[in-house]
């Protein structure tokens, strides 16, 4: 996930059983708590908010990490998502296409 003043972006990658990184959006319940969780964190730390926070759900284990703004490069998109993938999953390769086929509806 990633949070900026106005700007939320929920995603979530998953390693499905083929062994291929895909992309799905979360649902608006998870969306909207996500954000939530963003904005409250922002009103209790107004000086280093994260900007981007990784979850990995595996063998009923959660692990959360947060990425601060000073941490990652929020000009070149692609490369902090690219690095946050490979950091989780060991290779950065997203099959997008549900994600795109999607975004046609």
């Amino acid at each position: 996930m990633e949070g900026d003043e106005g700007y939320i972006s929920d995603a979530i990658y998953f390693l499905n059983d083929q062994g291929t990184i895909e992309l799905r959006m979360c649902s608006d319940a998870l969306g909207d708590l996500l954000s939530d969780f963003w904005y409250e964190c922002k009103n209790n730390n107004t000086q280093n908010v994260w900007r981007i926070m990784l979850y990995k759900i595996e063998n009923e284990k959660i692990k959360v990490e947060f990425r601060y703004p000073d941490e990652v490069n929020i000009y070149e998109e692609n490369t902090y998502r690219r690095d946050a993938v490979k950091d989780f999953f060991g290779k950065s390769d997203v099959d997008y296409s549900y994600i795109l086929q999607q975004m046609k509806k």
